[in-house]
């Protein structure tokens, strides 16, 4: 009788096991991820004047980045000590003009960030005006031409 008991309980056990339903949770993440897409606008010709400081606007048109990045405009080549060199259209006549970002400020030089800016604001956090000090009143009639380069990047903050 012992025996046929503990059958008895070892069948009703395993009959236990199979009809009890077996509960596992799933989960879905569902996700969108959004690139940053930014329109940066640096001015083609900056035209420059006789002893009158001209300043050159780097604007942003549209914005959308991370929160924890920005992008940064900085200059990459066309600036000695501070200054980017015109040449006459003559091909060996040469003149200065000192480029700074406030008005008659500290020259800046290549590799200097010239504007940033974050999430969607399309006003710069940080520079976005370039001032171009004024040329000598003495100057050969005809084009002086110079030219610098500019870097755009998305970094972290």
């Amino acid at each position: 009788m012992k025996k046929m008991i503990s059958s008895g309980l070892t069948l009703m056990m395993l009959l236990s096991a199979v009809v009890t339903p077996i509960c596992a949770a799933e989960t879905t993440d569902v996700v969108y991820t959004q690139g940053n897409n930014y329109t940066i606008s640096i001015p083609k010709t900056v035209n420059l004047k006789q002893g009158e400081e001209v300043s050159a606007q780097i604007q942003a048109t549209q914005m959308n980045v991370s929160p924890t990045e920005k992008v940064q405009v900085s200059v990459n080549s066309g600036l000695t000590n501070g200054q980017v060199t015109l040449t006459h259209d003559n091909g060996t006549d040469q003149t200065t003009s000192k480029v700074s970002l406030t008005s008659n400020g500290t020259a800046i030089n290549d590799n200097s960030i010239v504007a940033s800016f974050e999430s969607q604001d399309l006003t710069a956090k940080e520079g976005g005006t370039l001032y171009f000090a004024g040329l000598a009143n003495n100057l050969k009639a005809g084009t002086w031409k110079g030219q610098m380069t500019f870097d755009i990047k998305v970094v972290n903050k």
